[in-house]
């Protein structure tokens, strides 16, 4: 199994065998106070894996502050990853959006991805004071 891509963005869905996405590939977060609620965070991850691969695989998506403590309730589920039909390998497409993620201080935070146990992606996030205009 290989990550082809993970990213955060404003929001994305699936479509035609592609990932539409808008506000792709932040990382950080300039507010002007803390806390502070992000209105939809959205993590994309596309993994490739070959026809032995193929099956079921648990899904894990968690996003966490510097402490490693949760700050939104985590994702688990089981995916079906489907045998590739004349192919050798399939992509697995992962689109989640997390509404209203609040950060209570500012600092790293990190969103993390694991298969079947073992992380694919870990996506890091910081929260700074936003610049006072000039």
């Amino acid at each position: 199994m290989n990550l082809d891509f993970a990213f955060l963005c404003d929001s994305a869905q699936e479509g035609g065998g592609k990932v539409h996405a808008l506000g792709i590939g932040f990382d950080t977060i300039n507010a002007a106070q803390v806390p502070v609620t992000y209105p939809l965070l959205t993590i994309v991850v596309q993994l490739r894996y070959s026809i032995a691969e193929a099956g079921d695989k648990s899904i894990s998506i968690r996003l966490i502050d510097a402490d490693g403590r949760d700050i939104v309730t985590p994702v688990a589920q089981t995916v079906p990853f489907p045998a590739p039909e004349g192919a050798r390998s399939n992509a697995a497409r992962l689109i989640v959006a997390f509404g209203g993620v609040n950060f209570a201080t500012y600092g790293d935070y990190a969103a993390h991805v694991t298969l079947n146990g073992s992380e694919v992606a870990s996506l890091p996030i910081v929260v700074l004071p936003a610049s006072a205009p000039a």
